[in-house]
């Protein structure tokens, strides 16, 4: 039972890391963008404000998953000492 609580708890840890590093590329792609549009910042400011807010969310969502990926850590290592594998 207790190594069931244990895998689901791994594959939980697995997705959040795959969303994670999705999000990371993601925001490193919209700040590579962001920097060729700065020179043409005043020109097109729906734009710029549409990529801002993009990065902003993708931030809060990161700092959201980055929780949730050390409170698993956590919850995986209790779970590891309490049940060690034989």
């Amino acid at each position: 039972m207790k190594n069931q609580e244990c895998s689901v708890l791994v594959k939980e840890y697995n997705s959040n890391v795959k969303k994670y590093n999705e999000i990371n590329k993601r925001i490193v792609q919209n700040k590579y963008e962001m920097f060729y549009l700065w020179k043409y910042k005043k020109d097109y400011p729906a734009d710029w404000k549409r990529k801002a807010e993009m990065l902003t969310e993708d931030r809060n969502q990161l700092e959201i998953l980055k929780s949730n990926i050390i409170a698993l850590k956590v919850k995986i290592r209790k779970c590891n000492m309490e049940h060690p594998q034989k």
